[in-house]
């Protein structure tokens, strides 16, 4: 199982000569404050400070990935730096000091910043402390295992792992029956999850659900859709076309959704342009 995975892309920020606080952002609970100054040797230094106490999931081990910061330079197009970064629970480093090479000092002071990091969840904390959700008490290689009463949309990916790296079905069947009746997940990531672990009950109940064809135009245009099994896709085009859908909807559905793209191209194109522009007309 994959870490869950936080991105962010910030917008163009002019850096100054003065220290200053360029942008704040919290996304999926995770906060970060970008700050930084130019240098007076072709440099800037940025500082990303992290805070990730408001991260809404279960206990966290570990959060690792990297920043990419964007310089825009005159004639040469952006320069790229990037940085490693990693943050483990218990520690106070969340802070990450960046310095920017600027060559030939040929830049317009507008940077932007992107980062992608992964957040390994603390599997032993979640499962080895009782609290008032948990009522089940299971032993795994001498350990007490509390199992939640009720398993959340946020800790059921975590549990079939230690479900089948440990054989306990117990764990398997609960999961199976949340995905069945009481999970809030959209309806294509829980076919996806009941194909891979095989779970027919599951995926029968939730294509039951689709009850027209707008609902099988969302599933056939998620991520997931692609993955799934040839007897799948066929199960869902069938009810598509039940429901008055048919192949030529679809593809003037994507036709209009590639012309959407192609414009939203052209339009970051000419945003980029215009930073290339110097902001009192001469090169600094």
């Amino acid at each position: 199982m994959s870490d869950d995975v936080i991105e962010y892309r910030s917008e163009f920020r002019q850096v100054t000569n003065q220290h200053q606080v360029l942008d704040v952002s919290e996304t999926e609970g995770l906060k970060c404050t970008w700050s930084g100054q130019l240098l007076p040797v072709f440099q800037s230094r940025l500082t990303f400070q992290f805070d990730w106490g408001t991260l809404k999931t279960q206990p966290i081990h570990r959060i690792y990935g990297h920043i990419t910061i964007f310089a825009n330079i005159s004639g040469r197009g952006m320069q790229t730096t990037v940085t490693n970064i990693g943050m483990r629970s218990g520690e106070e480093q969340n802070s990450f000091d960046v310095d920017v090479e600027l060559r030939d000092g040929h830049v317009h002071k507008h940077m932007v910043y992107e980062y992608k990091v992964y957040v390994e969840p603390n599997y032993e904390e979640m499962l080895s402390n009782r609290n008032g959700k948990n009522d089940t008490m299971l032993m795994v290689e001498g350990k007490e295992v509390w199992v939640n009463k009720e398993v959340s949309d946020f800790t059921f990916e975590t549990l079939l792992l230690l479900a089948d790296r440990f054989l306990l079905p117990t764990i398997t069947q609960q999961v199976e029956r949340h995905l069945r009746f009481s999970s809030g997940l959209e309806i294509e990531h829980i076919l996806s999850i009941a194909e891979r672990e095989k779970f027919p009950k599951v995926v029968k109940k939730r294509l039951g659900e689709l009850y027209n064809k707008y609902a099988c135009v969302n599933v056939m245009e998620s991520q997931y859709f692609r993955h799934f099994s040839d007897d799948l896709k066929r199960k869902i085009m069938e009810k598509y076309e039940k429901f008055g859908g048919t192949p030529r909807d679809m593809d003037e559905k994507e036709e209009d959704e590639e012309e959407e793209e192609e414009e939203e191209q052209v339009e970051m194109h000419e945003d980029e342009d215009n930073h290339d522009l110097p902001e009192n007309g001469n090169i600094d």
